[in-house]
């Protein structure tokens, strides 16, 4: 792999906001100011708490697939390398790291596999779509104050897409831990 100089472009991405003459402009003047040779595209899937187990990736705010595919093919028409990089965030501005829920699932309570579930076909969804544009990396970007659950559920997530996405994949997993 050659030196990556990179940028992220598109945070936090508004549907509507992208495939736009604005937007191609801003890409153009990154890869030509800048210099990059990579670009990480970002872009958010949204649960309303930090609590919820529901993660909407296809209405509202959220940018379209055919938004997310518009920005690929402009960064490859520019020569650069492409990370797609899907984040979850919450609605209500709670900061992502504290999406936590009991570590033992509770009934009628939301639980850890609940919220995997959803957030794997979030991942995979985006992942198969990196896979067919050809991009060069894919990020899964985490952070939890509680990484307990993380590593119990996310096995599960990395085993699935090891076996159905021929993309390198960048784990990025923050563990936040209080000082003691």
């Amino acid at each position: 792999m050659n030196f990556i100089k990179g940028m992220t472009w598109g945070w936090v991405g508004i549907r509507g906001q992208w495939a736009t003459e604005e937007a191609k402009h801003s890409m153009k003047e990154m890869k030509e100011r800048l210099a990059v040779n990579w670009t990480a595209i970002a872009f958010q899937g949204l649960q309303e708490t930090a609590h919820s187990t529901e993660i909407n990736y296809k209405s509202g705010t959220v940018v379209t697939d055919d938004e997310v595919y518009w920005a690929i093919n402009e960064a490859k028409k520019l020569g650069l390398s492409v990370c797609l990089k899907p984040v979850v965030n919450c609605s209500d501005g709670t900061w992502r790291a504290h999406i936590n829920f009991f570590d033992l699932d509770v009934p009628c309570e939301p639980k850890w596999s609940e919220w995997f579930e959803s957030y794997t076909k979030f991942i995979l969804h985006y992942a198969k779509i990196a896979e067919e544009t050809g991009c060069e990396m894919f990020c899964v970007a985490v952070k939890w104050c509680k990484p307990i659950a993380v590593s119990r559920n996310g096995e599960n997530l990395f085993e699935k897409y090891v076996k159905c996405i021929q993309v390198s994949l960048l784990i990025i997993v923050t563990s936040i831990k209080k000082a003691r």
